[in-house]
């Protein structure tokens, strides 16, 4: 409430919620308040929080109606151009099957600089909350084009239960609960639209902290939407669920990334196909060949694949991984560290599909 007024001016309030059933759950009427506003001056009223004992079913709603009342100097100057006074406000809230921090629009996006890094697995992790146990069908993404349109980059949708938060300086009790892997980002023909990436088989939250994000080799900027206008605690600062992973083990985000990225999890009840956007999908085998087999080890072990490889690396017979290449397109190893031998070289290529191929050194 505001008085632009000179003089002050008493005024009552109301407050109402009603469920979707349009039953009234909490009332504050107008005979229980009463406030001196100064001139040029404003106040305000912070109510207990709701008990809704009749939140229910699938597409629950609360509607909330304030009410302003002035006991004098109550007008609306004909210039405003208004229908009526602005005495009255109601605002509807309807609960869907999504957990959201985002406002619905983007204003940047969001994604991993690797920087001077080497190519490499980079992750990406927004924590939530499911205050009681739940089903985890799947995730809403809003990808957008703000910096390049990185079509056909492969990555992974990834649900932890947990992950290493810092200051722990090792990913061994991050625990894995679902990975996807998506041969591209899906861009919608909407502005600010989502597409659904819906699960082939749900998973289980416990009612505890869980993550979501997504797992990359190479390095590109994923270009999820950024919600600038988002507010921890309505406070602002930097977002303490964000964490990412370039070098081997989980940071913060610093404190210029306020915002939040723009993914959604979607919980509850199995989705009607008819809501699906995206299914996963098993790729097909890659073709991928090395030569010279056998070979000398003052040569380089040359590669030929229908895929860009990513990452190259070298085992001996007791798996032992003596070779570990990260790059944006590999062509060759070289292999002047190996002894006469027989050897397996594992090669994973941007889509994220590996082949493991057995070579002899002489």
């Amino acid at each position: 409430r505001n008085n632009n007024a000179t003089n002050l001016v008493n005024v009552n309030f109301a407050y109402q919620v009603r469920n979707q059933y349009n039953q009234l759950v909490f009332n504050f009427p107008l005979t229980s308040s009463g406030r001196n506003i100064e001139p040029n001056s404003d106040s305000f009223e912070l109510f207990a929080p709701l008990q809704l004992d009749t939140f229910s079913g699938k597409t629950p709603s609360i509607s909330v109606r304030y009410v302003i009342n002035p006991l004098a100097l109550d007008f609306t100057p004909n210039n405003y151009n208004t229908i009526s006074n602005n005495n009255i406000y109601t605002k509807t809230t309807h609960f869907g099957n999504k957990l959201i921090y985002d406002d619905g629009t983007a204003e940047g996006g969001y994604g991993l600089d690797y920087g001077s890094l080497p190519a490499g697995p980079g992750y990406a992790a927004i924590k939530f909350v499911a205050t009681k146990a739940d089903t985890l069908r799947g995730i809403s993404v809003f990808f957008n084009r703000s910096v390049a349109d990185v079509a056909f980059k492969s990555f992974d949708i990834m649900v932890w239960k947990s992950i290493s938060e810092p200051p722990a300086n090792t990913d061994d009790n991050d625990v894995i609960l679902k990975q996807v892997n998506l041969a591209s980002v899906f861009y919608s023909d909407s502005i600010n639209g989502f597409v659904d990436i819906i699960f082939d088989t749900a998973v289980a939250l416990s009612s505890d902290d869980f993550y979501i994000g997504w797992k990359q080799n190479i390095n590109f900027i994923l270009n999820v939407g950024y919600d600038n206008n988002y507010k921890y605690l309505h406070a602002g600062g930097r977002n303490p669920n964000l964490f990412y992973n370039l070098n081997g083990y989980w940071e913060s985000v610093n404190s210029t990334i306020t915002g939040v990225p723009m993914m959604r999890p979607i919980v509850g009840a199995p989705v009607p196909k008819s809501n699906t956007s995206i299914k996963q999908t098993t790729p097909k085998s890659p073709t991928v060949n090395i030569y010279p087999n056998p070979i000398d080890n003052t040569q380089t072990l040359n590669i030929n694949s229908d895929n860009l490889i990513v990452s190259a690396k070298v085992f001996d017979m007791n798996s032992r991984c003596l070779i570990d290449l990260y790059d944006e397109d590999i062509k060759g190893v070289p292999i002047s560290i190996l002894n006469a031998g027989i050897y397996f070289i594992e090669l994973t290529n941007a889509l994220g599909q590996v082949n493991r191929i057995k070579f002899i050194v002489n």
